[in-house]
């Protein structure tokens, strides 16, 4: 008899956990959503339910995501920040689908969409004896940005003396 008997105890705190892990998911879906998934009665089989029904990892998908990633153009209406927001959640989309190679080749991306008015910054990544960090880039960005800023201010400082 000794190790036959469950402890209740424990089957209990399993079944509230999986239940309030369930309820935590429902109430993050819509509703369309919740009719494909409502009848699993276990977290972990739902869980499994939607990443089947929403991760694709097919390849057409996955070219779909470099292309736009090669295809990304910096936004220079909206600040630096959330033009590397938009671009982050691009390579963590295409990580998503399992490339491995991605961070190889992000800086080069993100590097040839760099304007002419911030080509010294451009220069001085791309000859610097560091390797092209994509922290580096985007620190880069954002100094050459407050700079741009600071001289536009104080032009129109000066134009309105």
């Amino acid at each position: 008899m000794e190790g036959t008997i469950p402890d209740i105890e424990f089957a209990k705190k399993v079944a509230e956990m999986n239940e309030l892990a369930r309820s935590t998911i429902i109430l993050n879906l819509s509703d369309s959503v919740i009719r494909k998934v409502d009848s699993i009665e276990s977290a972990s089989q739902m869980w499994t339910k939607l990443d089947t029904l929403f991760t694709e990892t097919s390849m057409p998908s996955r070219m779909y995501l470099l292309e736009k990633l090669f295809k990304f153009k910096l936004d220079f209406s909206k600040e630096i920040h959330d033009n590397v927001d938009r671009f982050s959640k691009l390579v963590q989309d295409i990580k998503r689908y399992g490339d491995k190679t991605i961070d190889e080749y992000t800086c080069i991306a993100l590097m040839n969409d760099i304007p002419d008015t911030y080509s010294d910054v451009k220069a001085a990544i791309k000859y610097s004896r560091d390797s092209a960090l994509l922290d580096l880039i985007i620190n880069s960005l954002k100094s050459k940005e407050l700079e741009i800023k600071e001289n536009y201010n104080s032009k129109s400082l000066k134009l309105s003396l």
